[in-house]
């Protein structure tokens, strides 16, 4: 997974960018013909701003019914990015502290140059294997990704029988 870049997985997306001043019906109906779940906001030099998520946009045309509204006051303009050379497990910890599925992907320039969806880390990792992700231990997982042992007659897994033999003993 070493040699894997951002690049080697990410999506080209022009039709996922919008721009500042926007309307509100325009993201809304790029959302629906793109099948989007992101939208990424640039502003008139092509310089990544922010971004809106789906269920944003949705909120606000629920509440908003004006035909004139602008995207401008519902874009969230604390954005992680990366650039498409970064090596894939240098942002994997992204994934985990982001709210988000999607990585807004970037140049030098902050121009948006793609996009890098968590299914399709999930999909490239499970491909790999357990050669090259690092497999924990049972004891290690948390309990509700332990294997489920089949319960005994009296109803208990054999670990809880065997743990009052011992407290018996």
């Amino acid at each position: 997974m070493q040699q894997i870049r951002v690049s080697d997985l990410m999506r080209e997306c022009p039709t996922a960018v919008i721009t500042e001043g926007s309307g509100l019906r325009e993201a809304a109906e790029l959302l629906v013909t793109d099948d989007h779940s992101v939208l990424m906001v640039q502003d008139a030099s092509g310089r990544m701003t922010g971004l809106i998520c789906e269920n944003t946009i949705v909120r606000e045309l629920m509440h908003n019914n004006d035909r004139s509204a602008t995207i401008d006051r519902i874009i969230s303009r604390h954005v992680e990015t990366v650039r498409a050379d970064a090596s894939l497990r240098s942002i994997l910890h992204l994934f985990r502290s982001s709210c988000h599925s999607v990585i807004p992907i970037v140049d030098e320039r902050d121009i948006v140059v793609g996009q890098l969806h968590r299914t399709d880390v999930v999909r490239f990792l499970l491909d790999e294997g357990p050669a090259e992700v690092p497999q924990k231990s049972p004891q290690q997982r948390p309990h509700f990704m332990r294997s489920r042992q089949p319960r005994t007659p009296s109803g208990n897994r054999p670990s809880d029988d065997q743990r009052r033999e011992d407290q018996s003993d």
